[in-house]
């Protein structure tokens, strides 16, 4: 598989501290990812969004308080997955995000991509750092995921994460 076919950018250290060509090259990496594009349904309430998902489970603290929608109407965006290889604090992957241009989905979109591209589940646990219960350091993100055959919508706290997550993103 080369460079452009890849689904998934891998983020190797922590962009903090990445040189100028380290950051290019982190850039250009993501540039070569794969675009997903999903129609998000803004329209919809958060609990219309479910009922017409194929999700298995669905936690309910992944609920319409704490996961609004971001936008109006019905759009298509941009949608790519990115890695961090380390373990970085949720303000950091926020941060090192943002000087990519890049900013993190929310809860429609996450659920949107897992609806158009079901089988990225069987390869990925994809989550959505764009909100979150809480603005605090115990505040949980929604991912998607699946484990023994079930769709799952879960949540996991912002501040962890497993090393095999991805973390779906949208060009600013």
């Amino acid at each position: 598989m080369n460079d452009l076919e890849k689904n998934v950018a891998d983020i190797r250290i922590k962009f903090l501290e990445l040189s100028e060509r380290e950051a290019q090259q982190a850039a250009k990496e993501i540039n070569q990812c794969k675009n997903f594009v999903v129609r998000v349904d803004y329209t919809l309430s958060f609990e219309e969004l479910i009922a017409h998902s194929n999700y298995d489970r669905v936690n309910p603290i992944i609920n319409a308080r704490y996961f609004p929608p971001l936008n109006s109407g019905r759009h298509d965006l941009i949608i790519k997955l990115v890695r961090f290889s380390k373990y970085v604090n949720f303000q950091t992957r926020l941060e090192s995000l943002q000087l990519l241009d890049l900013k993190p989905i929310g809860g429609y979109e996450l659920i949107s991509l897992g609806n158009q591209y079901p089988n990225l589940l069987k390869q990925y646990s994809i989550a959505a750092l764009g909100q979150c219960t809480d603005s605090g350091p115990s505040g949980d993100i929604a991912i998607i995921t699946e484990y023994d055959n079930k769709r799952i919508i879960g949540n996991y706290t912002k501040e962890g994460w497993l090393n095999d997550w991805c973390f779906a993103v949208t060009p600013i």
